[in-house]
């Protein structure tokens, strides 16, 4: 190779880096030895002026020499241009490059170019805790790479959240979980909302891919996962800013049967409220199925839900032309009824399965599931003594009689134990004991409410007519009013 072809590949190599933007050349640099280039020119240049100068000196060359030279200079740059595509290509992070990996995240952020970004992410998933700092760790749960990420459906963030090693190194880790639920919650496809879907309905369009089941699986469906980012925190508060803005007053206090439909696609599939309603029961349930979780956990997350009740209240309005119409529009008229149902019935299917797995009280309540049952009472008790103006009474009276029918199939089941009378008995107290404590709270109010509720219970229900008494002496209730001649 002649000079005239060394400078042709330097100046090759130069217009490659010259053309290329600034994302890319941070890149390269980030991975490339920035000596590799020059370094093998140089060397190239050396072994061609080597065999001309060894002429001026007087030194006879072997025949072979001239080829062996050329051979070597086009070789050089070449091997070396080949090594610095192979080490680009790896795109292996340590920690010495931990400053300059920094610097390309911000190159990323400000050009608003992710693409190198997200393979980089990919190559380097198991060794990012050891290559980085926290504050480099950090930069990558910025708004704007999160949300466009977001919209390329690409959930690179979610599984950098996996990892617990890289959770403790964050420096903010519910900055950094608050940011990435809030825009999964919000955006029209995720996983959050598949995962919040999968056995609901409302969605016949709905597909899970392997990678996307995997995904919800060691996320929204791990009870360990979902407790130790505390993701039950950004989920109701996003879900009670977007109540609380006030923007779904009118049109969730309207009939909507687009929204409780079950066939089809229901527009309630993109409401956040729902979304982060299912999420959260789904945590409580699967957390209390698997009895992978400590009291404090599920206290926090039947709370969330209780929260979500308790906002609702504040913007739902009863309309009697609404819930009250005989050709009506079902049990749920609008979006907001519709909440209230699902909140309630998740309370209700979620006690009763883990009383059903303890087989129907023989076996011990676990002490993890008594705040699922004291907020459940609480959230029926509530709407007694303040639903008045938020949910029709037929609806107070049918969410109030499917606490006390459960508390009075406990008792029966008491009653009529053979043995094991302390496991039923323990039962009965969880339900009788947050049914005492929520009516303590609100009793002035609720009072009359319950007392007619229990006084329109199926008394030809075997388990009704035996213990409606014993409820009415619990709850410090009149007596059961004769019917008139």
């Amino acid at each position: 190779m002649s000079l005239e072809g060394l400078l042709a590949i330097a100046g090759i190599v130069l217009a490659v880096y010259a053309i290329a933007q600034p994302v890319q050349r941070r890149s390269i640099s980030l991975f490339v030895p920035g000596c590799l280039i020059p370094c093998s020119l140089l060397l190239s240049a050396i072994v061609l002026f080597w065999g001309k100068g060894a002429l001026i000196f007087g030194y006879q060359l072997l025949p072979w020499s001239d080829l062996a030279s050329t051979l070597f200079a086009f070789l050089m740059p070449v091997s070396a241009t080949l090594w610095a595509i192979y080490c680009w290509w790896e795109a292996k992070l340590s920690k010495g490059k931990d400053m300059q990996f920094r610097q390309f995240i911000l190159t990323c952020l400000c050009e608003g170019k992710f693409d190198e970004l997200v393979r980089i992410l990919d190559r380097n998933l198991l060794r990012l805790t050891e290559a980085c700092n926290p504050e480099t760790i950090g930069l990558l749960f910025e708004d704007r790479f999160i949300q466009t990420m977001h919209r390329a459906q690409t959930w690179i963030h979610l599984k950098l959240l996996t990892n617990n090693t890289l959770l403790d190194l964050l420096p903010s880790r519910h900055y950094a979980v608050g940011r990435t639920l809030r825009d999964l919650l919000i955006i029209g496809n995720s996983p959050l909302r598949t995962s919040a879907l999968l056995g609901e309905g409302g969605d016949e369009t709905l597909h899970c891919t392997d990678e996307e089941e995997l995904l919800i699986n060691s996320t929204f469906r791990n009870p360990q996962w979902y407790h130790r980012c505390r993701a039950g925190y950004p989920l109701p508060i996003a879900a009670c800013e977007k109540i609380d803005s006030g923007s779904l007053d009118t049109p969730y206090n309207n009939p909507d049967r687009r929204y409780t439909t079950w066939q089809g696609v229901s527009t309630r599939t993109n409401c956040p409220v729902f979304l982060a309603e299912k999420t959260i029961a789904h945590a409580l349930s699967i957390s209390l199925d698997k009895g992978s979780t400590s009291r404090e956990d599920t206290h926090c997350d039947a709370t969330d839900l209780w929260d979500l009740l308790r906002t609702m209240h504040e913007h739902s309005r009863y309309s009697p032309e609404t819930w009250d119409e005989p050709f009506g529009y079902g049990d749920y008229p609008t979006p907001f009824g519709f909440l209230f149902g699902e909140i309630l019935s998740d309370y209700e299917h979620i006690c009763d399965d883990i009383w059903r797995q303890c087989s129907f009280g023989e076996e011990p309540p676990p002490d993890e599931l008594e705040p699922a049952i004291d907020m459940w009472a609480f959230s029926v008790i509530f709407l007694a003594a303040k639903g008045e103006g938020s949910v029709s009474p037929k609806f107070r009276s049918a969410r109030l009689k499917s606490y006390l029918n459960m508390t009075l199939q406990c008792r029966n089941t008491e009653v009529n134990a053979s043995d094991k009378k302390g496991n039923y008995a323990a039962w009965t107290g969880m339900f009788i004991g947050g049914l005492k404590e929520a009516y303590t709270v609100w009793k002035p109010e609720s009072k009359e409410f319950l007392t007619a509720t229990v006084n329109t219970l199926d008394i030809v229900k075997e388990y009704v007519s035996k213990n409606h008494n014993w409820l009415r002496d619990e709850l410090g209730l009149p007596p059961r009013p004769r019917p008139k001649a």
